[in-house]
């Protein structure tokens, strides 16, 4: 999954990477370095070649566990191991790659990989030369609680969810791997040491390709594609903390670069509670959560389209890849767990209009997540459909249909606990809706942005055809259905007799639910006229 976000955050439109093809994008860099006797030749191999090993033998200890029962004579990546060993030794390779020979404990002098470039740079920031830097200390730690789990559960064969509990943990070491690279991007710019920039850039940025799009790609044309350090670097440094959150970092993990001329401070954007200017107050770790349902489907799309455009020999394991991703998520949405989840939830029945759904997709009550998993499959009335087809059925589906009755479902139990007298937890469902109408691509500032995935942009968009934008060149649903997330939010928040309150709530979020359905009604309407046209 790690190469998959390098190769689509550092292929051109040609599918290249410095002029050769992105898949090779390592060994491309690296030799170009060789072949002019570069000095920074030798750290590159350790922050990008050596780096990504490490995450190749962390992704194999999640298959090699995932696949539970394996014959004594099986072969796992051309090594032929006998079952308890499988994942087990591919924890002990990213060990060993991380940590390399002749390592000392905490030791920036004695040592040449990884483990080593975290202490040189962790003194940078402020950390004792004579202890073992605190990401150092928390990536061995989880490499141990990862082989701890895959001995306690017989290698993942001790409940069918085993698997999981070890992607969790390879997914909290993988953003940790990364902060040392970061560091060391920050680095290089306060020395305007241009070759360290474009080093670090390459290593790290593309991390960062499934989330905010715009961001991504100027981040990648000022540092990788020309190393711009005439752009004013408080700016760039300012858009480089704005992505933090989507990777699972944030300012007091990277720390503070000692003697850093930075004028712009690293005060994490996701600290502000606000969602294309709609200001939450429910508890921001649950409503953020629900927002990056638009980064779980830029995950898909990216597996799937990696299959298409570079690994067309072998599409199929993209797909599988993706509709991994698809069923088990990162196992954060808001508890929900997955966009699987979030397609068949049991609790869908509070909203009135789900019958309808129902019946009108054969009383399937679980119509979405069937047309997402037959286009994965190719099975059912995608048998023979081709894989862009396909991709586009899972990436609509999961975009407006998921998320539809998803918001209703949200909007309605916020109702319910209106009557319950629960403020805070229907607060807390007024809020996960709002998140799920706009997602976490919109950002923070009132409008949104150009970059969001799901209905606010989709209402945004639409609106131009319809003319129906503000002057603000919003649109004007959306300005309305933040002024109704508000008001309901006002009511939920006023101390008042009950009977009105219930009241006043209801009647508010019942012009939610009519207007809700207005940005797909639009971009159906739109997607019509022009399939006519064509």
């Amino acid at each position: 999954p790690t190469y998959n976000l390098f190769i689509t955050g550092l292929a051109d439109e040609y599918k290249e990477f410095l002029g050769k093809p992105v898949e090779d994008y390592a060994d491309s860099y690296v030799s170009t370095l060789l072949y002019s006797a570069s000095p920074i030749a030798g750290d590159a191999m350790v922050a990008i070649n050596i780096w990504m090993e490490v995450t190749h033998s962390l992704h194999s200890a999640y298959e090699a566990c995932k696949s539970s029962i394996l014959s004594a004579d099986r072969s796992v990546d051309g090594r032929q191991l006998v079952e308890p060993q499988v994942a087990a030794r591919f924890i002990d390779e990213a060990a060993a790659y991380w940590i390399g020979d002749g390592q000392s404990t905490g030791s920036s002098s004695k040592g040449h990989l990884l483990y080593a470039l975290t202490e040189i740079i962790s003194e940078e920031y402020g950390e004792r030369s004579n202890s073992q830097s605190t990401i150092n200390t928390r990536i061995i730690d989880l490499l141990q609680q990862a082989k701890n789990h895959i001995a306690i559960s017989r290698s993942c064969t001790s409940s069918t969810d085993s698997h999981l509990k070890l992607r969790n943990i390879i997914d909290e070491i993988i953003p940790l791997m990364a902060v040392p690279l970061l560091r060391s991007l920050l680095h290089a710019m306060k020395q305007n040491d241009a070759e360290r920039v474009k080093l670090y850039a390459i290593a790290v940025l593309p991390l960062f390709a499934k989330c905010n799009p715009s961001t991504y790609l100027e981040l990648k044309n000022d540092l990788i594609d020309n190393t711009l350090l005439s752009t004013e670097k408080n700016y760039v440094y300012s858009r480089i903390i704005t992505l933090y959150d989507c990777l699972g970092i944030d300012c007091h993990l990277i720390g503070k670069l000692i003697g850093d001329d930075f004028a712009y401070k690293c005060e994490d954007g996701s600290k502000v509670k606000s969602l294309a200017g709609y200001r939450y107050v429910a508890e921001q770790d649950v409503v953020s959560s629900a927002a990056k349902i638009d980064t779980e489907i830029r995950l898909l799309e990216i597996y799937i389209n990696n299959g298409m455009e570079h690994f067309s020999d072998d599409i199929e394991t993209l797909f599988g890849l993706a509709y991994e991703r698809y069923r088990f998520g990162n196992g954060n949405l808001n508890g929900e767990g997955s966009l699987s989840r979030l397609a068949k939830d049991v609790r869908r029945d509070i909203v009135p209009s789900f019958p309808q759904f129902r019946r009108y997709f054969k009383n399937d009550e679980n119509y979405a997540d069937k047309l997402i998993v037959d286009a994965f499959e190719a099975g059912g009335i995608f048998n023979k459909a081709t894989a862009n087809y396909r991709k586009r059925v899972i990436l609509f589906t999961s975009k407006y249909m998921v998320t539809h009755m998803a918001i209703l479902q949200k909007l309605y139990n916020a109702v319910k606990s209106c009557k319950d007298g629960n403020v805070d937890e229907g607060i807390t469902n007024l809020d996960i809706a709002a998140a799920y109408y706009t997602g976490s691509f919109e950002g923070t500032e009132d409008g949104g942005s150009f970059d969001g995935s799901l209905n606010f942009f989709l209402a945004r968009r639409m609106c131009i055809y319809f003319d129906t934008c503000s002057q603000s060149n919003n649109a004007l649903i959306n300005e309305r259905m933040i002024s109704l997330f508000y008001s309901a939010q006002g009511e939920l928040d006023t101390k008042v007799s009950r009977t009105k309150y219930d009241i006043r709530v209801i009647n508010i979020l019942q012009h939610c639910f009519s207007m809700i359905d207005v940005p797909c009604t639009t971009g159906m309407c739109s997607s019509r006229e022009n399939s006519q046209t064509d």
